[in-house]
């Protein structure tokens, strides 16, 4: 069994990964965390960078 879980540092995303663990070993499943990283330049104007 393959889980891929999406993390955030939230409440919500620590209950999730704790399922997806919970799911994962009595199968010796793998678990893939992924977060997203918003890029620098959404939040400042072109002519800073």
């Amino acid at each position: 069994m393959k889980l891929l879980v999406a993390v955030d540092g939230s409440e919500a995303s620590h209950k999730a990964l704790q399922k997806a663990i919970d799911l994962a070993v009595p199968t010796h499943g793998l678990v893939v965390l992924m977060t997203v990283v918003e890029p620098v330049s959404d939040y400042f104007p072109k002519v800073m960078m």
